[in-house]
């Protein structure tokens, strides 16, 4: 399920991306790897690719090397300890793609990962994102939590930094709770972190009973 219902989509489509690549003359050449002659030199669609050393971020980099080989971009995957990586790389700002998982907290919120007051160390912008329309969207969303302005604002923040592509969206990964089917009360929602699944025990309830139903 997506975390918002009006999120835009990509699809995963090769051959339209290497349409693209080639009608604004990226060649592949000998070695399956895209390049282009620009002035006098010859650049090549060759990216380091770094992302911290966590298992399911490097399976998820894997993927993403193979396929954009298929299109002719190479990727060397570069996975480094958390720390290393936040103070040389984030904190310089230092990289040409990164591969990063966010937790939004609280929902919705994207205010710290794509304004661009948060673009320089220590924060979250790791997309150097800076439009000035999505600004004032996050901005009013913070103000304004009424749900029929949160949904029209969040869907127009949404559309602006996906025609933006400051970054590319992969997936969100789905967490399960399994209970006793006993177990009432619980409440199906989505969720950020993994401490919101218990929010609502409180709700929970195994015992029932039945009782008079009265009328006024």
């Amino acid at each position: 399920m997506p975390w918002f219902k009006n999120e835009p989509k990509d699809e995963y489509n090769p051959e339209l991306a290497s349409k693209i690549l080639e009608d604004n003359g990226w060649k592949l050449n000998a070695d399956g790897i895209r390049e282009k002659k620009i002035d006098k030199d010859t650049i090549q669609l060759k990216f380091n690719l770094i992302l911290p050393d966590i298992d399911f971020l490097k399976r998820t980099a894997e993927e993403l090397k193979k396929y954009w080989s298929k299109i002719g971009i190479q990727i060397t995957i570069s996975p480094s300890d958390p720390q290393f990586l936040a103070l040389n790389n984030l904190k310089t700002r230092n990289y040409e793609l990164i591969l990063f998982g966010n937790i939004i907290y609280p929902k919705l919120d994207l205010y710290p990962f794509w304004h661009s007051k948060f673009v320089f160390w220590p924060g979250a912008n790791l997309s150097l994102y800076n439009d000035t329309s999505s600004d004032d969207l996050m901005l009013q969303i913070q103000k304004d939590i009424k749900k029929e302005n949160l949904d029209k604002n969040l869907t127009l923040l949404l559309e602006n930094i996906h025609n933006n592509y400051p970054a590319i969206f992969l997936y969100s990964p789905n967490y399960i709770l399994i209970t006793n089917k006993n177990i009432n009360g619980i409440e199906t929602n989505l969720v950020s972190n993994s401490d919101e699944i218990l929010k609502n025990i409180k709700s929970w309830y195994i015992k029932t009973k039945r009782v008079f139903k009265t009328e006024q």
